[in-house]
């Protein structure tokens, strides 16, 4: 099951190019693949962890990128990004978010420590 929100348009949070929405946030159940993904970003994509509440998250800017996560069935998967701008992923409890917006890495923390 995947959950996806649509911020269309959020004050402060400018409008992708891509999709013309401010930010997307997207939940699934899942667990990150971080050696997997710190592999497959390019040339133009930076990927830093961060503390966030008691755990770390992962943030991607730059060039369009994708990550992967491995599913409850224990698959590796691959996930595209819809805006293919900076994203914040975390795992908590075996739920995966990810949250795209055109913000930098403090304001992506900000916001993600601000959902419930």
């Amino acid at each position: 099951m995947r959950v996806t929100i649509v911020y269309a348009s959020v004050k402060g949070i400018p409008l992708s190019p891509q999709a013309g929405v401010s930010a997307i946030v997207v939940e699934f159940k899942g667990t990150l693949e971080t050696q997997v993904m710190s592999k497959a970003i390019g040339p133009g994509t930076t990927l830093d962890a961060v503390p966030l509440g008691s755990g770390v998250a992962y943030y991607l800017a730059g060039q369009p990128h994708q990550f992967f996560f491995r599913d409850p069935a224990g698959n590796i998967q691959p996930e595209t990004l819809r805006l293919a701008g900076n994203t914040l992923l975390w795992t908590d409890a075996g739920v995966t978010y990810r949250l795209e917006a055109q913000v930098g890495l403090n304001e992506a923390v900000r916001i993600a420590s601000s959902l419930r």
